[in-house]
């Protein structure tokens, strides 16, 4: 299917996310609850409660802002009907009903906010593809979903990836019909349109991840225009950029405030910018090199309170940030403790030396390897018992790092399985425990000659 898609990038060097075990959980505001492994969106209820989808994880979770605490709403074991296969983005209707696009189903599911229950509405309700099923709804059928918003009438409307279109669905019906597309609609063509929201006066707004720039579709022609970036492709722009301050590189979710200002996640940049929909100007609201706290790994999706919090999903740190509007300072308001094998699952060559590293990342004291295996029945727990600690390029957590690991651990040519548990200890008292695993495949040296590291998967 399409796992392997524009959301792919925002994986790091992760191999396994890991399982987590019991321990009570007493850390400071990051919250209890099942760990993100691959938080793609999120939107704010109007109580204030963050709903995030987790692509990886197949759910859809309810975060407290305050607590951090998470909460499955819906995904597998909560609610009823069909199972999510990757969710990628959500919005909530007027009533409280949450519709998420899932991207393997290629469908948009309408989710019971309070007993997770899901119900395709539009598009296929099986997997695999092509879908094995009649599609509900008539109209085109969806190839690559990106996103979706909801219009003040009450219609969806969904950004493709692969149809290089913006499609209105009809929520009662499931019908689709193009909206803006190559064959409908003037102006710059859309390339790679990812996130899109509604505009107050009813236009949309969305990034195109190809063209780094804000397109403003108009609601009924279906006509696009430049708010901000470059009109032209190829990249670097061709043309004059619309609108001053600095480019943007990966442009991938927006979000809008009160005040119509448009603030858009950069995930290249590693930056949220605000774009003024007058003119087009972009200003730096929050990067490595504006305000402080954990900078952005792979910042994903936005969402903005009714205070004007800003809050970013980051699976590169597996959890939910929020931004300062004013300073840019950056916390980690919901994350757990989460282990990550560095390197990853792929082959290698006995020639390419290499240091094992292992990053527990989030609110923690310390932590301990309790046991590591290779191939199931080697013990090389005292071996790495003698690796360093240090602090992750991450910023929060720690990092154990085994220099010439392949030398320490005695890894001549062949395939092996290293799986590791680890406890991590908590600052109010308690622990958990980790686990990972990943695969090596080390060749001799006469094996590799002209091969390169490949990651697997």
């Amino acid at each position: 299917m399409k796992r392997t898609s524009w959301f792919f990038a925002v994986l790091t060097v992760v191999v396994m996310i890991v399982t987590h075990f019991a321990g009570s959980r007493d850390a400071k505001a990051q919250g209890t609850g099942l760990g993100f492994r691959g938080p793609a969106a999120v939107v704010i209820e109007q109580s204030g409660d963050l709903v995030v989808v987790d692509r990886f994880n197949d759910a859809v979770f309810r975060v407290m802002p305050n607590t951090g605490d998470r909460i499955i709403v819906s995904g597998s074991g909560t609610g009823t009907g069909p199972i999510f296969a990757e969710p990628v983005d959500v919005a909530i209707e007027r009533l409280g009903t949450f519709v998420v696009v899932d991207k393997n189903l290629d469908a948009v599911v309408w989710v019971d906010p309070v007993t997770g229950d899901r119900t395709v509405i539009s598009g296929c309700s099986q997997t695999p593809d092509p879908c094995p099923v009649p599609l509900i709804g008539t109209g085109p059928a969806f190839l690559d979903l990106a996103s979706i918003a909801v219009e003040t009438r009450g219609t969806l409307v969904v950004a493709d990836l692969e149809a290089k279109a913006v499609i209105r669905v009809d929520p009662l019906t499931g019908n689709r019909t193009i909206l803006s597309s190559a064959d409908r609609g003037t102006g710059p063509e859309l390339d790679e349109p990812g996130g899109i929201v509604v505009q107050a006066n009813g236009s949309l707004a969305l990034v195109d991840l190809a063209l780094d720039a804000v397109v403003e579709v108009d609601a009924i022609t279906g006509d696009r225009r430049i708010v901000s970036g470059c009109s032209e492709q190829p990249d670097p722009c061709p043309v004059a950029l619309v609108g001053s301050g600095p480019s943007f590189v990966r442009p991938i979710d927006l979000s809008v405030r009160p005040s119509r200002v448009l603030t858009v996640v950069d995930i290249d940049l590693g930056a949220v910018i605000d774009v003024n929909p007058n003119n087009g100007n972009r200003t730096i609201v929050s990067s490595a090199d504006r305000g402080l706290g954990p900078v952005f790994l792979n910042p994903l999706g936005i969402a903005i309170d009714r205070n004007r919090r800003l809050f970013v999903t980051e699976p590169g740190r597996r959890a939910v940030m929020q931004v300062a509007p004013t300073t840019g300072t950056r916390t980690i308001i919901s994350q757990a403790p989460a282990l990550t094998i560095s390197p990853p699952e792929g082959t290698y060559t006995t020639s390419q030396a290499f240091d094992l590293v292992l990053i527990v990342e989030g609110d923690i004291d310390d932590v301990a390897i309790l046991r590591a295996t290779l191939n199931t029945t080697e013990d090389v727990t005292t071996a790495l018992n003698r690796c360093m600690m240090e602090q992750p390029l991450t910023g929060s957590g720690i990092a154990i790092r085994c220099e010439n690991a392949d030398a320490v651990l005695g890894l001549d040519p062949g395939r092996y399985r290293f799986d590791i548990r680890i406890e991590a200890f908590l600052p109010g008292g308690g622990s958990i425990q980790l686990r990972g695993r990943t695969f090596w495949n080390i060749l001799g040296e006469d094996e590799g000659d002209g091969i390169t590291p490949t990651q697997d998967g």
